[in-house]
Parts: C-alpha cells; structure tokens; sequence
C-alpha cells in the first residue's frame, strides 16, 4: 500500500516510517525544506521525499495524489500563546 506519513522527520514519526517500510508499504514523507534527515539517514534513500508545509492545502494534496493511507505524526512546534 501506499502511504504518507507527515512528521516523520520527528522521533515517533521516523519510527512509524521506518515500521512502514519494514512491512513491505510504499512510503513517502511530507517534510518542510529545513526539516533534519538525521532519524531518517537509514531509511532516506527508501522513501519518495514531499516538500511543503502542512497548512498548504496544494503541497498537501500534490504529496497525497496516489497514496491509500495517511499517517498524521507531524506536531506542532514553537507556537506562541
């Protein structure tokens, strides 16, 4: 199957990748540009890479076109009050 997982670049998110792949799923990561590779390095070259930003509807979209589940894992970081 094919799947997207959105904060993968995080700790539970690489985890999840990473499950993914192991169980024979075709992964692809939705990740922002700045976003670190270093708890994908093992795995990076295995998954199709979508760059953009959660809040954009189009970017997301471009990243979900084929896939037959989604794993939301990305959270939010440095909100402010």
């Amino acid at each position: 199957m094919k799947v997207l997982v959105t904060g993968a670049t995080g700790f539970v998110g690489s985890h999840v990748a990473r499950a993914l792949l192991t169980d024979g799923h075709d992964v692809s990561i939705f990740r922002r540009r700045e976003s670190s590779l270093d708890l994908l390095a093992d795995i990076a070259a295995d998954v199709r890479h979508d760059i953009g930003e959660i809040m954009d509807p189009d970017a997301l979209a471009l990243a979900m076109r084929g896939c037959q589940a989604v794993f939301h894992v990305a959270g939010a970081v440095g909100l402010e009050g």
